[in-house]
């Protein structure tokens, strides 16, 4: 895992308590702007990891393929 992306859509959010412990393959974590998440301890601990709060969900285009 390398990427980890919230939805906006979410109505809260917990990251627990050592979660992502020793996940060193996690680089980035985005959390949207509209979240204001519960994080646990140590829940990225050992990991090289950016966390990114507040970041703007791209919105997906409606197309018909017909």
């Amino acid at each position: 895992m390398v990427n980890v992306n919230f939805s906006k859509s979410l109505a809260k959010m917990k990251i627990g308590e050592k979660a992502f412990f020793n996940c060193t393959s996690l680089k980035e974590v985005n959390i949207p702007k509209n979240l204001k998440p519960t994080i646990g301890s140590d829940a990225f601990k050992n990991c090289p990891v950016k966390v990114m709060f507040g970041y703007e969900e791209e919105e997906e285009d409606d197309y018909d393929y017909d």
